[in-house]
């Protein structure tokens, strides 16, 4: 089993290409490009876990995650996910505001919002968020999985760790490191 991440898929809104300016012209080309690009890599077997800003309120859940290969997705919310529970508990396996998991021997802090701390930093977990566009550079061991960061396609954990494994738990400027001065 894979595990993906992504955030701020915005299906069903069309002007999202405009404001972020996606290569797409129109919010249904835009769906089928991440449904077809989601499954190229994502299999049956595999969970994904979307970091918010899933859809336009009044779009079809069903149109994308009806046709999405896996069925283990979960759903960190962001701030333009405004539909009632109910909706989002036919196509999400678990739903809510913020998680913090261990998946594959790696801690993983998933919020929709970029952090500078998080529950486990100084303990070598990772931080994963959204909501930022591609406009907000990484901070130590956290990353932007949105699709306007990662190609419009989700990314792996494996993907994740490589990227974010080798970088220092705290970097010189930060003033949480409650550990810096101990042996």
């Amino acid at each position: 089993m894979t595990v993906w991440f992504t955030a701020d898929t915005h299906l069903g809104h069309g002007r999202i290409i405009d404001y972020c300016r996606r290569p797409f012209s129109g919010a249904d080309e835009m769906e089928l490009a991440l449904l077809d690009n989601f499954n190229a890599v994502i299999k049956p077997c595999d969970a994904l876990y979307h970091l918010g800003d899933v859809c336009w309120s009044s779009y079809d859940l069903g149109r994308f995650f009806g046709r999405l290969k896996t069925r283990n997705v979960q759903l960190i919310l962001g701030n333009h996910d405004k539909k009632p529970l109910n909706e989002y508990n036919k196509y999400f396996t678990w739903v809510g505001d913020y998680k913090k998991t261990t998946l594959q021997g790696v801690q993983v802090a998933m919020f929709h919002y970029p952090m500078r701390s998080w529950n486990g930093k100084g303990h070598g977990a990772i931080h994963l968020f959204g909501h930022c566009h591609n406009k907000l550079p990484s901070h130590d061991r956290s990353m932007d999985v949105g699709v306007d960061a990662v190609g419009f396609c989700p990314i792996s954990l494996e993907e994740v760790v490589d990227t974010l494994g080798s970088k220092p738990v705290f970097s010189a400027s930060d003033t949480e490191n409650h550990n810096k001065d101990r042996s």
